[in-house]
Parts: C-alpha cells; sequence; structure tokens
C-alpha cells in the first residue's frame, strides 16, 4: 500500500547555526526538523511517512538581510559544494523523491 506522506521544511541552519543572530529562526528550524521525527514514529503505524527537506541557502529577501552581517550572496555561493545558492527546482526535485 503506497503511503500517506507529510514533508516538513526546515533549514541546514536547524542543524548548523549560522553566524548572524537568527536566533529564533535557527531554533525554529531545529524544532521542525524534531517535529518531524515524532510525527514519523507517531505516523509509523497509520502507514504515513514524515520527511523534512532541509534546504541551505536560497535566495530570497530574508537571505538578502545576511548581507549586512558580510554574507553576500556571493559570500554565500563560495561556501557551498556546488558553488551556488539552492533554488526551486533543487526543492522541486527532492519532494518527488519523496
Amino acid at each position: 500500500e503506497d503511503p500517506a506522506r507529510i514533508i516538513n521544511i526546515g533549514s541546514v541552519v536547524g542543524f548548523v547555526p549560522q553566524a548572524a543572530p537568527t536566533h529564533a529562526y535557527d531554533v525554529s528550524k531545529a524544532a521542525v526538523h524534531q517535529l518531524t521525527k515524532k510525527f514519523a514514529a507517531d505516523l509509523a503505524p497509520k502507514h504515513i511517512t514524515v520527511n523534512c527537506l532541509a534546504p541551505g541557502f536560497v535566495p530570497s529577501r530574508m537571505s538578502d538581510g545576511l548581507a549586512s552581517w558580510g554574507a553576500s550572496r556571493e559570500v554565500i555561493a563560495q561556501n557551498v559544494p556546488l558553488g551556488r545558492m539552492g533554488n526551486e527546482n533543487d526543492m522541486a526535485g527532492a519532494r518527488f523523491f519523496f
């Protein structure tokens, strides 16, 4: 039987805090990851899978605000193995996997 699916959206900063003072954002994403684990354990017997995507930095007004802390889009991209920020196609591909 094909299970129902829940896909939450977290962030890598839920695992590794960033240098900018984004305390509430970082801890809220960590909470999403923990909630995902709890839901996964509780809902598996009901044939519901629960997963969480944890994207890195993607271009947005919020990530643009990191430039005031020295993290421009270019600086961020230099610290990503692919040498670029994420995009909507990255997220869509991961969603289709689940």
